[in-house]
């Protein structure tokens, strides 16, 4: 691919400024190798001819019209310059092609091997193999639940049973989250692990089968809950009552309430229909948004859980890397919950039949949206400030905290591809970046000509600050 730097080959980077479109011939080819701990070897050339022999895993390079520049990064005084009109480049591609299958792991493996290794033991297979399996028959248990849920009359209306939905789908992927978390650890069987889910989920249904049929008021388990309900209700219609009897004394005296006083014209904002909408919104999008973090920060865990446990990562590392990926599960699920946030919001507001009351007064629907729609250009904002100021710093933290858990070695995350090419034709290179004090270690700056794609100059320094006022190194 032209005008990118690829790593794949074995200690070489190559670079190429153009490619024909038979892909043989390129143009403005730079190679570097990274082999050498102490010295630094980069070769420009003109032109080269790509000969490619898969079956022996070689790709061979014609370079025309090339220079090859070595120095040593010990001794940058160290430096010599090879110039040629035609030279023949071996490259090892074999550990880019497919000439030695790659073993499949675990989830890669079709239901015939998950099989065979789980009659060899495996109990990873086992655990993958059950999950492939009662996965789709989900389907049946939440409709085995869905149909007497569905078939109870709910004040909510479809925004109630929404948010119900949500509810059971986030505890039955916590508990087939942990029942495989239990299962891959060997407290129990892979298949009570995988099928603990299902199975709680198909009890819930036939309990509540049976009662499809019976009103709401026939709940034995529910009556202590509507004796609490006619409490409350009978509490707020007594204050009722004591108002409106203060309000008559005073207008008998003379005196003009609260009520009596001047109220904002309709277009006015805010109203109290305004805040009340508002409020109901941003609890559903605050409770929703709760729910889906949690349930992905529930999945990463148990998927993180060996390794945790296998590298005796530290809690603080593990609660740090979980704060760190909260931001970015924030940003991607916002969206989501506030599209469900509306739905619930309206649709509560219909069932109760404020929608059919705020018509009635003469009030537009576009303008019982405009809170909607003002909050959620609010979240919109929100976003992109958090986009644009903490979020690609929390971005690099968990990265570099989930390679600590993974075991893997640390990288630099601010310019994950330490050879860029910049502008007027300049390529940089380091070895690392200080992100704290903005300081680059081993910096290689190579000067090319446009024209010939030759070597102009270079600048290396074991340490280089890049000054923004003064636009130099």
């Amino acid at each position: 691919q032209p005008r990118v730097f690829d790593e794949r080959f074995p200690k070489k980077v190559l670079y190429v400024n153009d490619v024909s479109a038979s892909g043989t011939q390129w143009h403005g080819v730079f190679v570097a190798d990274t082999g050498g701990e102490g010295g630094s070897r980069v070769t420009l050339a003109d032109s080269a001819i790509v000969i490619a022999e898969p079956k022996q895993g070689k790709l061979e390079l014609h370079l025309k019209g090339g220079t090859t520049h070595e120095f040593s990064r010990e001794d940058p005084n160290h430096y010599s310059l090879t110039s040629f009109g035609q030279s023949d480049w071996p490259i090892e591609v074999s550990g880019l092609g497919s000439a030695q299958p790659r073993q499949r792991s675990i989830p890669e493996q079709s239901m015939k091997e998950l099989m065979t290794e789980t009659r060899l033991g495996s109990r990873e297979a086992s655990v993958e193999l059950d999950t492939r399996l009662a996965f789709p028959i989900a389907c049946l248990v939440f409709a085995l639940v869905a149909v007497p849920l569905g078939a109870q009359p709910r004040r909510g209306g479809r925004a109630a049973g929404s948010l119900l939905a949500v509810v059971l789908i986030a505890a039955y992927y916590l508990l087939l989250i942990l029942g495989a978390g239990l299962a891959r650890e060997g407290k129990i069987s892979p298949a009570a692990g995988i099928w603990m889910a299902n199975g709680i989920l198909t009890g819930l249904g036939i309990a509540l089968l049976p009662r499809m049929e019976q009103f709401r008021g026939e709940s034995r388990w529910l009556r202590p809950l509507g004796h609490l309900s006619r409490r409350i209700r009978l509490a707020r219609r007594r204050k009722a009552q004591a108002r409106a009897r203060a309000a008559a004394a005073q207008a008998a005296n003379g005196e003009r309430s609260a009520q009596e006083m001047p109220v904002p014209s309709s277009g006015s904002f805010p109203r109290l229909m305004d805040l009340y909408s508002l409020r109901k919104f941003f609890f559903y999008f605050g409770l929703l948004l709760a729910i889906f973090v949690f349930l992905f920060e529930a999945f990463t865990f148990f998927e993180l859980l060996d390794d945790i446990g296998r590298r005796r990562i530290a809690f603080v590392t593990v609660a740090e890397y979980f704060g760190y990926l909260t931001p970015y599960l924030l940003y991607n699920l916002a969206p989501l919950a506030g599209l469900v946030a509306v739905l619930v919001t309206l649709g509560i507001m219909s069932k109760n039949n404020e929608i059919v009351a705020i018509k009635a007064s003469g009030i537009s629907l576009f303008r019982v949206a405009v809170p909607l729609l003002l909050a959620g250009l609010a979240v919109a904002g929100t976003l992109l400030v958090l986009d644009d100021t903490y979020l690609p710093y929390a971005n690099q933290r968990q990265d570099a905290l989930h390679n600590q858990i993974k075991g893997r070695p640390p990288q630099t995350y601010t310019h994950p591809q330490r050879w860029i090419f910049g502008e007027k034709s300049k390529i940089y290179n380091y070895d690392v970046f200080y992100p704290e004090q903005n300081m680059f270690g081993g910096l290689s700056v190579l000067e090319l000509d446009p024209a010939d794609f030759h070597l102009r100059r270079r600048i290396f320094a074991t340490r280089a600050r890049w000054s923004e006022a003064q636009q130099v190194w």
